[in-house]
């Protein structure tokens, strides 16, 4: 078992007794005396640290935590407080649907301002004004059946009429505070139970935030700074993620800034009084609403952080020894770090001054992963949106992300479909210059896109990273080289388009030599000057199963099946295999194939009472055809 150095280590292992065990790849008919002998030799904790000072953590998203609000992410038999928050409540009451049906907003089609009125009064009589779960009201709205003006209205049709911004509306004014029944001016708040979680990887991955922030503390806890700015509700996680936190062994604290909370200040130079006007600014910028009425304390800490302005924001910044950015929409991230010119707010100019001295950590998940892709010495373009087809098909375009449902409503800008890869050219919060980042990454199948993007911006690396993952980033080396460590139940793929071409032939579009790499569980990297050392993790193995007669996948810019693809081709001693796509009319061919340089490395994660295999490789050519059907 590997020795553990650091106090933040020995309690984090404290905290989580359980360990993973890992063993080589082996094929199942290898002697269980090897076995059993490579197990014990390679047994080390979940929270293996490296020597290197990180300066970012990159998670791709899909941490699974188990909490009161998410108890399918628990162990068997948790059990919360009656005090914990299990859900969010909505009621139907005269004042609720008086204020939904006032618009004053003004969001609603015509068409669906003389419907909704009676509906929301049929959905009163029927439920009453006892609290309902979004499930319930949910559900009664779209079982509603309605007259008016002689017409037979079915709910469920109704329902699909109203956009993705007037649902958000609807069902923000209609929530209610969670109380304590015993003292209604106490709100309930959901309640983390991390130790709890089923996914030991998740845990993990709370762990070595902590201990990564440890390395920049001279307290007894580190403090870390949580910003909730890519929520459309950047109000809702806040209890969660402080829980989280605090479990894991930090001091944690909410910076709340945002677009509307920059808005005010910006207000504040003329008028005093601006941060009384929070709420319309976060309706106008976050579509979001009535937030004060639920989390009334919250509101009550924004408004006076935004009293205090900069003054409060930089000297907790001053403090801190980590931050996290959550995920949601990496674009109202950057709002929170940039000013609508462009310029860095004095909040990032803070981040960018301790992370250049090793002072700082910096986290993210999902789109508080992607927001980071940026450089000041040249443009590296931060991703919005999108999805392998389209981006295959349309390109990339430079654009602001579409809104949700704006197909349905047929209110897409022009030139651009709900599903087409959109991107931000200036970048997002430039702490991240070595490529492009993405997330969520294997899991939905976006290898075409983020190659796509890459080659459109003539951005040599692009970083995908899958879910419950982090690739972590050290503090560069006086040289300009930089550590890359990967952590966690996926991989980080990397897109190297260097020597990468893309033609287009009559009715053919034509991607060749895109040399990929994936790193998993315990690998390592370096960058220096543009070149890519990879190490793989030690106790991993080059010994391979036999070829199959083909490696062939169907549907491979579906779900995970590029990875899964891919996975069967490093773990066996092929040298090719294909994929099949088809949208519409297109249709998609993917080959990837092993060089002469091409390297595996594999290995068994025995976690609890289930093994998870990693194969990772290096320099699998990848070419990509998009062919237009007659």
């Amino acid at each position: 078992m590997q020795s553990v150095k650091s106090e933040a280590k020995i309690r984090s292992m404290k905290k989580n007794p359980k360990k993973m065990k890992i063993m080589p790849y082996q094929n199942r008919r290898s002697t269980l005396l090897l076995f059993f002998f490579t197990l014990v030799a390679f047994s080390l904790p979940v929270t293996a640290e490296s020597s290197h000072k990180h300066q970012l953590m990159l998670m791709g998203g899909g941490v699974k935590t188990c909490s009161s609000a998410a108890q399918n992410s628990c162990l068997p038999d948790t059990e919360f407080s009656a005090k914990a928050k299990s859900q969010a409540l909505f009621q139907l009451s005269d004042d609720k649907i008086k204020r939904v049906i006032s618009d004053p907003y003004s969001l609603f089609s015509a068409q669906n301002s003389r419907w909704l009125p009676a509906a929301l009064h049929a959905l009163q009589q029927q439920q009453g004004q006892a609290p309902l779960t979004f499930a319930a009201l949910r559900q009664a709205f779209r079982q509603l059946e309605l007259e008016q003006e002689g017409q037979h209205h079915l709910g469920a049709d109704l329902y699909q009429q109203l956009s993705a911004e007037e649902l958000d509306f609807i069902f923000d004014y209609l929530e209610i505070m969670v109380i304590d029944p015993e003292m209604p001016s106490i709100r309930l708040k959901e309640q983390a139970a991390l130790l709890q979680t089923n996914d030991e990887f998740s845990i993990s991955l709370y762990q070595r935030l902590v201990a990564e922030a440890q390395k920049h503390s001279d307290k007894e806890k580190p403090l870390i700074l949580l910003v909730t700015a890519s929520s459309r509700d950047p109000f809702a996680a806040v209890d969660f993620y402080l829980n989280a936190l605090e479990q894991a062994g930090a001091t944690a604290q909410w910076l709340p800034i945002h677009g509307p909370y920059h808005q005010s200040q910006q207000l504040r130079q003329s008028d005093e009084t601006a941060c009384e006007d929070l709420e319309q600014h976060l309706a106008k910028i976050h579509g979001s609403y009535n937030r004060a009425h639920v989390y009334p304390d919250l509101m009550d800490y924004q408004r006076k952080v935004c009293q205090q302005g900069s003054d409060y924001t930089l000297a907790l910044l001053e403090r801190a020894d980590g931050i996290l950015f959550n995920g949601g929409d990496q674009s109202l991230t950057l709002q929170a770090l940039r000013l609508p010119s462009g310029e860095a707010t004095q909040e990032l100019a803070t981040i960018k001054q301790r992370l250049a001295a090793g002072q700082l950590i910096v986290a993210g998940t999902s789109a508080g992963t992607a927001v980071m892709s940026g450089s000041a010495d040249q443009a590296v373009p931060m991703i919005t949106n999108g999805d392998s087809a389209h981006a295959l098909i349309h390109g990339a375009i430079a654009s602001e992300a579409p809104v949700r449902g704006c197909a349905q409503q047929q209110r897409c800008p022009e030139g651009v479909g709900e599903l087409f890869l959109t991107y931000t050219a200036t970048g997002g919060a430039a702490l991240f210059p070595w490529g492009i980042l993405d997330t969520h990454f294997s899991e939905r199948g976006r290898e075409g896109r983020l190659i796509q993007l890459a080659l459109a911006t003539s951005t040599r690396f692009g970083f995908g990273v899958d879910e419950a993952t982090a690739l972590l980033v050290s503090v560069p080396e006086a040289d300009g080289s930089v550590h890359f460590e990967v952590q966690g139940q996926g991989g980080v793929y990397i897109a190297d388009t260097q020597n990468a071409a893309q033609t287009v032939v009559e009715n053919e579009q034509i991607i060749t030599g895109v040399a990929t790499h994936y790193l998993t569980h315990g690998d390592d990297a370096t960058l220096k000057q543009d070149a890519l050392n990879i190490n793989f993790a030690s106790w991993k193995q080059a010994e391979r199963e036999p070829s199959p007669a083909s490696l062939h996948a169907s549907h491979i810019l579906n779900a995970d099946h590029y990875q899964q693809l891919a996975k069967r081709l490093c773990s066996t001693q092929s040298d090719e295999a294909t994929g099949l796509s088809q949208l519409a009319n297109h249709k998609f061919q993917f080959r990837l194939a092993e060089q002469a340089s091409t390297r595996q490395a594999l290995g068994f994660f025995a976690v609890s009472d289930r093994e998870v295999s990693y194969c990772s490789y290096q320099n699998v050519r990848v070419d990509i055809t998009t062919t237009l059907l007659e």
